[in-house]
């Protein structure tokens, strides 16, 4: 049903989802699953085309993967379903809710998420492509196949956003705030801080004097590398993400100006 439909959007994967999005994809399943499925494609342009700063690639291919998991489990109920455009109708909700507590790992007898995060943000994600998919429909030639589609498509987008806080979201957001809750936070000491501070100086000497003697010697550029690393998240409190978001043209214009300051 609809095949026409759907052969004609699949042809149309964005070439820049392609080049900087399935490059870094884990190669299994799951992300075979997110780059064959046109709809979960358009959802990941669409992501990459909001998220235009360089470190939104692996933010895509998280929530490609999110929705292909999801898909999976759908299927696995509903062996008929081809892909997420057919599986996204009203008859389909409880076994989204169902795929949901599967892969967010849900627990009959202790009534917990082992995954609330996912099972709080899936929702989002596959309201926008219930958005994606009534755009690619109301794009097509009006009929009554198409009229149905878009019925479907409005209908379980209204579901999502009216049911799915009383099936999934209000427990896994409960479970989410207990873990945040019983989590312990652990403050190091000034002593050891200083104990990590001096082995990151020793070790980086020891790689930079290594560099000195062979250049071409891997495991001490590594070395030197998760030192400095480590050292600059001490001295500023940048957060890993940040600090992976930093240029090399940035660190040379600062080591220049701390020269001729000097």
């Amino acid at each position: 049903m609809g095949q026409n439909f759907l052969i004609k959007s699949s042809k149309k994967t964005d070439p820049r989802l392609k080049e900087e999005v399935f490059s870094t994809m884990r190669a299994d399943k799951i992300s075979l699953e997110a780059k064959q499925d046109f709809l979960i494609c358009a959802f990941g342009s669409r992501y990459l085309k909001i998220h235009r700063e360089k470190h939104f690639v692996n933010a895509t291919s998280r929530k490609m993967r999110e929705l292909a998991r999801i898909l999976v489990e759908v299927k696995k109920i509903e062996p008929d379903v081809r892909n997420l455009f057919e599986a996204l109708k009203p008859k389909y909700y409880d076994h989204f809710v169902e795929a949901a507590k599967a892969v967010a790992k849900y627990d009959n007898n202790k009534n917990l998420f082992l995954c609330p995060t996912f099972a709080l943000n899936i929702s989002t994600s596959l309201k926008q492509c219930c958005d994606i998919a009534l755009h690619m429909v109301t794009k097509t030639d009006s009929s009554i196949e198409s009229a149905n589609y878009e019925a479907n498509l409005k209908t379980i987008k209204n579901l999502f956003e009216s049911n799915w806080q009383f099936d999934i979201s209000s427990r896994a957001g409960g479970d989410l705030n207990i873990e945040k809750f019983n989590r312990i936070t652990i403050v190091p000491l000034a002593s050891d801080l200083k104990l990590l501070k001096e082995y990151l100086i020793q070790k980086a000497g020891e790689a930079l004097e290594l560099l000195e003697i062979n250049a071409d010697n891997l495991a001490a550029y590594n070395t030197l590398l998760e030192t400095i690393f480590c050292r600059v998240i001490l001295l500023n409190r940048k957060r890993p993400g940040e600090l992976q978001r930093c240029n090399m043209s940035l660190q040379v214009m600062w080591i220049s100006r701390g020269k001729k300051t000097n």
